[in-house]
């Protein structure tokens, strides 16, 4: 099973090191698009634009 990582950029890097198994390409997308979303409701309209 292919191991993916997912690394965030926003005003500094948070380079994932672990990795997580799965499937495919689709599983990845999913896991990454629930993610950000759930990162996105932790940060309560603070988003703020910037040069990435």
């Amino acid at each position: 099973m292919p191991r993916y990582f997912f690394h965030v950029t926003h005003e500094h890097k948070l380079i994932d090191e672990e990795g997580k198994d799965l499937p495919d390409k689709h599983a990845a997308w999913k896991e990454a698009t629930v993610t950000a979303g759930q990162m996105l409701q932790g940060i309560d309209g603070k988003l703020a634009p910037g040069p990435d």
